[in-house]
């Protein structure tokens, strides 16, 4: 007899720091050892005002490392993803849901990284300027290969915060899809 696939909702209502990731990646990595016997849905409920932009992208690759050896994930967006929020969103392979009123607010990550100041000894500000002006342009790329309007992207080199509402998020995410 076939066991019946289960759903494990996992929330992440926080800001992207380290102790909220190593939360998250911990239940992650639970559920995904529990699924060996019994399959398991997880879905991710997320609502983030942002954080630490290193460690959006470290666990996005989680995401999309356990995604690819085929966990069952899927992120269901309630609210505010913002900043690193978005980033993360935006690196990930699994599907996504966004449930009213999700929306997003971009920006270009302005501070030291705080992830990197603590375990790295590449501390100097050169080191970190270098990485933020990488994460930065990184984004904007990768906003202007999703369809983000010129002006749009002239505004967040500006330093000004862009607003995408819900249905934006969907064009961006089915945009991410097409490529």
């Amino acid at each position: 007899m076939e066991s019946k696939s289960t759903i494990s909702p996992i929330l992440f209502y926080s800001a992207i720091d380290i102790e909220s990731i190593e939360g998250l990646m911990r239940n992650l990595k639970e559920y995904q050892d529990k699924s060996a016997c019994n399959p398991t849905k997880i879905k991710i409920y997320m609502s983030t005002p942002g954080g630490d932009i290193s460690l959006s992208e470290a666990v996005a690759d989680y995401i999309n490392n356990i995604f690819a050896e085929g966990m069952n994930i899927e992120i269901v967006c309630v609210g505010q993803i913002s900043s690193a929020g978005l980033v993360m969103l935006l690196e990930l392979d699994c599907p996504v849901r966004l449930l009213s009123p999700s929306f997003a607010i971009f920006h270009l990550a302005t501070r030291d990284l705080d992830y990197r100041d603590q375990l790295s000894l590449f501390s100097s500000t050169n080191y970190k300027k270098d990485m933020l002006e990488y994460y930065n342009n990184k984004m904007l790329n990768k906003l202007k290969d999703l369809g983000v309007n010129k002006d749009r992207l002239e505004r967040v080199e500006r330093g000004e915060d862009i607003l995408f509402n819900i249905e934006e998020l969907k064009q961006l995410l089915k945009n991410k899809g097409e490529k």
